[in-house]
């Protein structure tokens, strides 16, 4: 009884390590993502904008009225639309804690997976 989460474990630790290779080495980790054109001109209008705020923001925003959808139809007509993740300047650069984590996570997502 004892291989089964023991197999998970491993079967986790495989599924992390094909993630970064899928990620680091092949062209997958790079699909579909472009650089910004004019990159200092958005990053200083962001950090004017939302300041030392680190959050998910939805655009153009939606709106809550009853006619909040037509309100927002109009907008998506003349501006461009999308989702941006922003994090306040201090952040670092790939570090142990941030490979570390999806680590552990797929590990024990693995062998509750296989306990179940």
């Amino acid at each position: 009884m004892k291989r089964i989460p023991l197999a998970a474990l491993f079967a986790g630790i495989a599924m992390f390590a094909w993630e970064s290779v899928a990620h680091l080495a092949l062209p997958l980790g790079q699909s579909g993502i472009h650089e910004l054109p004019n990159e200092l001109a958005m990053l200083g209008a962001m950090h004017s904008t939302l300041g030392e705020t680190s959050g998910l923001y939805f655009f153009p925003a939606m709106g809550s009225a009853p006619a909040a959808m037509a309100e927002y139809d109009k907008k998506l007509a003349v501006n461009p639309s999308g989702l941006l993740i922003c994090h306040p300047p201090g952040a670092k650069s790939l570090t142990a804690a941030q490979m570390g984590t999806p680590l552990v996570a797929h590990a024990l997502m693995r062998a509750a997976f296989t306990l179940v």
